[in-house]
């Protein structure tokens, strides 16, 4: 009798944990499905490192994001640095390793990245050591790779028109003076020192010009009730004549 009821006892065990196994599997395949449909929406490809066998994984996107298929691409990490940009690579191992030493909490770099048909594309690389060894040695790393080519184009382009910007308030025969929502002065080009003398330092703020500008109360009252109306009226080129000191 004891031992039929401990046979059954074990058989119940048994099936609970094959139960709970089950649905751990599920549980894991269903996060395994939320994870790649995030990482698909996003456009993320997934890389993993293994130290210990010396692989690294992609998923297909990563692959179709260089228009590489993943047995082109392989199991390790030859072909990825292959594809990177000689002038980017440098910087790249230096993220990795500084991760892998401890000295940052993720690794993350933007570089150029060759594609099948031998063009440039910007990359943005993240990544995070998941397991180390007892002195700290990484032995496996997840990450994600995003192509970032339009946005890089668009920021290259916002630096060159922000350069010709400069160049033009710089160089303009007037003087000119820019100020920030908080009314303090953010810049004033040359001319505006050419012609008035005064340095960033002598004008932190627009108060500070008013005072030095028109040093007479009652004259200073007046332009500054000009500037309130120009300053809360809709944006707009406005005009008015005052005489400086």
């Amino acid at each position: 009798n004891e031992s039929s009821k401990l046979n059954k006892a074990l058989k119940l065990l048994n099936r609970d944990l094959d139960q709970q196994v089950k649905e751990l599997k599920h549980a894991l395949q269903e996060s395994e499905n939320r994870l790649r449909l995030a990482l698909e929406g996003s456009k993320e490809g997934l890389w993993v490192v293994d130290f210990v066998d010396d692989k690294m994984h992609f998923t297909s996107i990563s692959a179709e994001m260089l228009g590489y298929s993943l047995d082109e691409l392989g199991d390790t990490s030859e072909k990825w640095q292959q594809y990177t940009h000689p002038d980017d690579w440098p910087l790249v191992k230096k993220a990795l390793n500084d991760h892998f030493e401890g000295k940052t909490d993720f690794y993350e770099a933007e570089y150029r990245a060759k594609t099948k048909s031998n063009e440039w594309k910007w990359i943005l690389g993240h990544g995070r050591v998941t397991k180390r060894d007892k002195k700290g040695k990484p032995l496996e790393v997840i990450g994600t790779h995003v192509d970032i080519t339009n946005l890089k184009h668009t920021q290259l382009l916002l630096i060159k028109s922000e350069e010709r910007f400069r160049s033009l308030v710089e160089n303009t025969p007037l003087g000119l003076l820019i100020l920030d929502s908080s009314r303090k002065i953010e810049y004033f080009n040359p001319k505006f020192t050419e012609i008035f003398g005064y340095s960033k330092e002598d004008l932190p703020n627009v108060e500070a010009w008013f005072n030095k500008a028109y040093p007479n109360d009652e004259y200073r009252k007046n332009v500054i009730e000009i500037w309130e109306k120009i300053w809360q009226s809709p944006p707009t080129i406005r005009t008015f004549e005052s005489k400086i000191r």
